[in-house]
């Protein structure tokens, strides 16, 4: 499979830009290897984001939204993740391109050096920044006055081998009561 690009869509990028500042940034390593829709952890329909095996999925349970009850009120799940950035919680890619590759290797810092010109200005106006997996890769491209946490990965691979680890941070209300958010969604 060639590289493909995902870029934040227009309407996403726009509500990152316009706010003034983010509680939470999430940044994952690259888009999803299918159907991905441009943002971060977030998918098409409902059924593909409320299945176990997506990230996405623990990610949100752990911000402590109700995925039930925010289905009735966004149509999609991506107003859902529009409705989070306009409250504070914004979710980037270490890189706009899927890399096709279990390591991120030398050549692939070209497409992590251009999503950081998208990135740095985000990750600038957060209070904290959780770098999941591989993401870590972005330190050396983003400002320090941020609170930047390196986490494992919500894949449920790593819950398979690293259960434990994996428990402390995506399990349901977790990330919420860590980074005492108040989300109204």
């Amino acid at each position: 499979m060639g590289i493909s690009y995902h870029p934040l869509p227009e309407a996403y990028k726009e509500i990152l830009e316009q706010k003034q500042n983010f509680d939470l940034t999430i940044v994952g390593r690259d888009p999803y290897p299918t159907s991905p829709v441009g943002i971060p952890f977030c998918k098409e329909s409902w059924g593909e984001l409320l299945r176990d095996n997506c990230s996405g999925y623990h990610v949100l349970s752990s911000l402590g939204i109700n995925l039930v009850a925010v289905k009735e009120r966004h149509s999609t799940p991506i107003k859902l993740f529009e409705a989070l950035a306009a409250e504070g919680i914004a979710f980037l890619n270490a890189s706009y391109h899927f890399l096709d590759s279990e390591k991120i290797t030398k050549k692939h810092l070209c497409y992590i050096k251009m999503a950081s010109i998208v990135n740095k200005p985000i990750i600038e106006k957060s209070k904290a920044c959780i770098l999941c997996g591989q993401a870590k890769v972005i330190k050396n491209f983003i400002p320090e006055q941020a609170d930047i946490f390196e986490l494992i990965h919500p894949d449920v691979q790593n819950r398979k081998f690293y259960k434990d680890v994996w428990k402390e941070f995506w399990l349901p209300n977790i990330l919420k009561s860590t980074f005492d958010l108040k989300l109204e969604i």
